[in-house]
């Protein structure tokens, strides 16, 4: 470092005037890069930057074109939320797959994703970065793009579609115990509970 000032001290005089401005921006735009380089939190030997993991995540927030897309045979919907919150509800067809699980999960899971698969990513609501790190972290393990639900959990019930509930396939949003009419499915019971008297035919 002394011999480079040395040499800079050196020739400095002998810079034009009008030229010395020129230097001077030039300098601080390469100490800028160097130092976004070095110290960015996207390591230097991933073969994803930042710049690449945002371009594989599609953002949406359209209530229809999340049905048309859930609809797809092919497409996987992720619940990025804590656990907990999955157990008093959820969006019809999700798994949970919490984000602060997704370091340790994410490379297994992906093994078990067809090709060609859609993966669907929602929280809370659209403050909520949950959605956003998991599909991060999906992205740096290989996948994309990955389609983030802005929305989330609270405003797909706030507007009165179906909610399932873990054990269940019922999507009622108004009582978490309410049975499944489904006869397909032999874990769920198709009686009345309302009124123990009246048989359920």
């Amino acid at each position: 470092m002394t011999v480079i000032y040395q040499k800079i001290t050196a020739v400095w005089p002998k810079v034009s005037f009008l030229a010395k401005p020129i230097t001077i921006i030039l300098a601080l735009s390469l100490l800028s890069a160097a130092t976004n380089y070095l110290f960015s939190g996207t390591p230097r030997n991933s073969s994803y930057s930042a710049k690449n993991i945002d371009s594989k995540i599609r953002y949406f927030d359209d209530f229809s074109l999340f049905e048309a897309i859930s609809a797809e045979a092919q497409t996987i919907i992720l619940d990025a939320r804590d656990p907990r919150l999955f157990a008093f509800g959820h969006i019809p067809g999700a798994v949970s797959f919490p984000a602060t699980e997704a370091s340790t999960r994410a490379e297994i899971f992906l093994k078990s994703v067809e090709p060609g698969s859609i993966i669907i990513t929602y929280c809370s609501e659209k403050f909520c970065p949950l959605a956003e790190t998991l599909a991060q972290a999906l992205i740096e393990h290989g996948a994309g793009p990955i389609w983030v639900f802005t929305p989330g959990f609270d405003r797909w019930q706030e507007s009165g579609r179906a909610v399932s509930y873990p054990n269940t396939d019922s999507h009622s949003t108004d009582n978490p115990k309410a049975n499944n009419p489904n006869t397909d499915n032999p874990n769920t019971d198709n009686q009345n509970t309302d009124n123990p008297n009246i048989d359920n035919k």
